[in-house]
């Protein structure tokens, strides 16, 4: 995040910074979608309809989070809800994975 800091309080300065960092998001968000489709992918083709139904539970609270407006106590409680849940999903389907 101090990279993304820097380039918004210095864009005037080197407007080149912007394209930079502009393209690392999309590299990020790239990355992010190719780890969530193969933890989905493993997931799924495990069979194990338990570790299925979690998925299902944080893929929707997941979408859930992503429509707040506004940070309540409610809602820092969901998002760590869903990141407790995230880490037991990826330790779970590591078990399943050529990935570990």
């Amino acid at each position: 995040m101090l990279y993304f800091d820097f380039t918004v309080k210095n864009y005037y300065t080197s407007p080149a910074l912007a394209d930079t960092a502009y393209n690392l998001v999309l590299k990020m968000k790239g990355l992010s979608l190719k780890s969530s489709t193969a933890m989905r992918n493993i997931i799924y083709s495990s069979g194990d309809s338990l570790l299925i139904s979690q998925f299902d539970h944080w893929r929707d609270l997941k979408q859930r989070i992503s429509k707040f407006s506004q940070m309540t106590d409610e809602n820092k409680s969901m998002i760590g809800y869903a990141d407790s849940l995230e880490k037991i999903l990826l330790k779970k389907s590591s078990i399943f994975s050529d990935y570990n």
